[in-house]
C-alpha cells in the first residue's frame, strides 16, 4: 500500500468517526477494531465491501454479525484480503467466530487474538502467515475449532494449546511446523479431529495422546522425522471430515 493511499484511508476513517459520533450501535473499541481491520487488510481492494467505511451501522457491514450490541462474528472468505491481521482484533471481546480463509493474509498471527476468550471458531486456512502459533492462543478457553491448514506456519507447536479444554478440531495440515509434539495435547479430551500431516514434526507421538478417546480422525503422515505412533492412534482414519460432529463454519 502506498503512503498516499494509507493517508487517504486514515482521513476517511476520521471522517466516518466524525459522521457517526456515538451512534455506532457497538462500543467504540469494537468499532475502532473493525476500522483497523479494514485498513490493515487492504479494504479498498476487497471484492465485497458493502457498508464498510460508510455511515451505515457496523452491524450491517458485509461479514459482520452482531448480537446484543456487540460484534460476535467476522466472516470474510474468498474476499481478497491482503496484508496483516491487526492487533486491534483482540478488542472484539465478544467475538465467537473469526473466519477468514482463502485470502492473501500475511505477517504474524497477532498474539492479541489470545484475548478473545469468547471465541469458539477460528478458521484462517489457506493464507500465508509468518512465524508460528502464538503461545497466547492458550487463552482461547472456549475455542472449539482451530483450523490453520496450509498457512505457511513455522516453529514448534505451543504446549499452551493443551489448555483448550473445549477444543474439538485442530487442523494444522500442510504447514512447516517442527520440533517435538507436546504431551500436553493429551489433555484435550473433547478432541474429535487432530490433523497434523505434512509438517516437519519429530520424535514420538506422546503416549499421553492415547487419552484422546473422542478422536474420530487422526493424521500424522508426511512428517518423516516422527519415530513412533501409538497403535490406538494409528488405527484411526486419516480423512473423513464429514463424519465429525458439526463444529461451526
Amino acid at each position: 500500500m502506498t503512503l498516499g493511499k494509507r493517508i487517504a484511508g486514515l482521513l476517511l476513517m476520521a471522517w466516518v468517526l466524525a459522521a457517526c459520533g456515538p451512534a455506532l450501535g457497538i462500543p467504540q473499541g469494537e468499532y475502532d477494531a473493525l476500522l483497523a481491520f479494514y485498513q490493515s487488510t487492504g479494504g479498498e481492494g476487497w471484492w465485497d465491501q458493502r457498508g464498510w467505511m460508510s455511515a451505515e451501522p457496523p452491524c450491517t457491514w458485509y461479514g459482520v454479525m452482531c448480537e446484543g450490541g456487540h460484534v460476535v462474528s467476522l466472516t470474510m472468505n474468498w474476499n481478497n484480503l491482503r496484508g496483516e491481521l491487526p492487533p486491534e482484533l483482540g478488542d472484539l471481546n465478544k467475538l465467537r467466530a473469526l473466519v477468514l480463509y482463502f485470502n492473501g493474509l500475511e505477517g504474524p498471527l497477532p498474539a492479541e487474538l489470545g484475548r478473545l476468550t469468547k471465541l469458539e471458531t477460528l478458521i484462517l486456512h489457506n493464507n500465508c502467515f509468518e512465524g508460528g502459533i502464538p503461545a497466547e492462543f492458550g487463552g482461547l478457553r472456549n475455542l472449539r475449532k482451530l483450523d490453520l491448514e496450509h498457512s505457511c506456519l513455522t516453529g514448534e507447536l505451543p504446549a499452551e494449546l493443551g489448555t483448550l479444554s473445549e477444543l474439538e478440531m485442530l487442523n494444522l495440515r500442510g504447514n512447516q511446523l517442527s520440533g517435538p509434539l507436546p504431551e500436553e495435547l493429551g489433555s484435550l479430551t473433547k478432541l474429535q479431529g487432530l490433523l497434523l500431516s505434512t509438517n516437519n514434526f519429530s520424535g514420538p507421538v506422546p503416549d499421553e495422546w492415547t487419552n484422546l478417546t473422542q478422536l474420530l480422525m487422526f493424521s500424522i503422515y508426511g512428517n518423516p522425522l516422527i519415530t513412533t505412533v501409538p497403535a490406538q492412534l494409528e488405527a484411526l482414519p486419516r480423512t473423513g471430515l464429514g463424519d465429525l460432529a458439526p463444529l461451526g463454519q
